[in-house]
């Protein structure tokens, strides 16, 4: 309730609590709690500590609603090594002498804390106001938009602190996106991505369905054990009708994340990261969500562009998260109906697959412990 999402044995807060009870040395032997790259980068420029209030989300170290680090009796060791909170996008210092030297930048220069991946990509794409949603394309991927309100955590949402202290950035993750693709590309020994792809759509749909889970999934169900499979494979399928059914799994496995995330019907989707190299795949993901896709042409500066946004608020050089229109160009991608009919056939043998198969991969995780 005070995090704002579910925690596991693997969050950071977990980690310190058994440090606080197993390794007590090793706490008093640190000097400073750090939760990203940035904000190490940023000490070392500035010899100040900070951290964004959108990376820390995901640590489980911060009560979501009021922006402060959570405190929790037995934990004084840990608390001690709390540096400042600061909403994405703060200044946290001027480089120094020190820093200066060391990374070849002019002292004096104001260093500007992001607001961690997550949320410059929202940023970045378009996204900082409510009531836009997006996708991210990597090797995983999510989809996101900014809400006023927190997410449902049973669905596999996870809640961000927004830049803006009186929103959030609700995220449904997926653990595995376009490393699909990298997988079968490897096993069918593809020359390269595009090849694979254009192989992939020069068959017609069939009706072979691919779960692709293949390191297990986050939203929107947290199903540590889901794997990848293959559903209703035969002699008759192709390497290509393989492959198809790998960009058609990614595709309703995104749609299956917007159903969890989105309450009400959407007619746009913004999509970015490496994923959208391919306009092929994207148009895929239109037709299967009956949504207009928007692909941003500079897709590679998304996040540097969601950062600086979010330093040019804080400045108040602008005064929202809107973004610049002359950023970069877009293109849009239109549904076609009658392709998402026979998809939407499709997503519901993909959705009962899941269901059919999850006892399954629990009790054969448990059989290879």
């Amino acid at each position: 309730q005070l995090t704002g999402n579910e925690q596991s044995a693997g969050s950071l807060l977990a980690k310190l609590r058994w440090l606080s009870r197993f390794e007590p040395g090793t706490l008093t032997r640190a000097q400073q709690l750090l939760t990203g790259a940035a904000d190490y980068i940023a000490l070392q420029l500035t010899s100040n500590a900070a951290c964004d209030t959108t990376t820390v989300s995901t640590t489980g170290l911060m009560v979501l609603d009021t922006r402060r680090w959570l405190v929790e009796t037995g934990m004084e060791a840990v608390t001690r090594l709390f540096p400042n909170l600061v909403a994405g996008g703060a200044q946290v210092g001027e480089v120094n002498n020190i820093g200066a030297l060391a990374m070849g930048v002019r002292a004096g220069v104001p260093v500007y804390l992001g607001p961690g991946d997550a949320g410059a990509t929202t940023l970045g794409v378009g996204a900082g106001e409510p009531g836009v949603p997006y996708g991210y394309i990597g090797t995983s991927g999510w989809v996101a938009f900014t809400s006023l309100r927190r997410g449902d955590p049973t669905t596999g949402v996870f809640t961000l602190a927004h830049p803006a202290a009186d929103r959030y950035i609700c995220v449904a993750p997926l653990l595995t996106a376009g490393g699909n693709l990298d997988w079968i590309k490897g096993v069918l020994t593809a020359d390269s991505h595009a090849d694979l792809i254009d192989a992939a759509l020069a068959r017609p749909p069939s009706d072979l369905i691919y779960l692709p889970y293949l390191n297990g999934e986050r939203s929107p169900m947290n199903d540590p054990f889901a794997r990848g499979a293959f559903i209703g494979l035969s002699a008759s399928h192709t390497q290509a009708d393989i492959a198809r059914a790998v960009l058609e799994g990614v595709a309703f496995a995104y749609r299956h994340a917007l159903d969890a995330l989105i309450e009400e019907p959407i007619t746009r989707l913004a999509l970015t990261g490496g994923g959208t190299r391919s306009l092929h795949w994207c148009q895929m993901i239109a037709d299967v969500c009956a949504v207009e896709v928007a692909l941003d042409e500079d897709a590679a500066n998304v996040g540097l562009r969601g950062a600086l946004l979010a330093a040019q608020v804080a400045r108040g050089d602008l005064h929202s998260y809107t973004r610049q229109k002359d950023t970069s160009a877009i293109t849009l991608l239109a549904p076609d109906s009658t392709l998402h009919s026979g998809y939407m056939r499709k997503y519901g043998f993909f959705r009962e697959s899941y269901e059919a198969l999850k006892p399954l991969f629990a009790r054969m995780a448990i059989q290879n412990e």
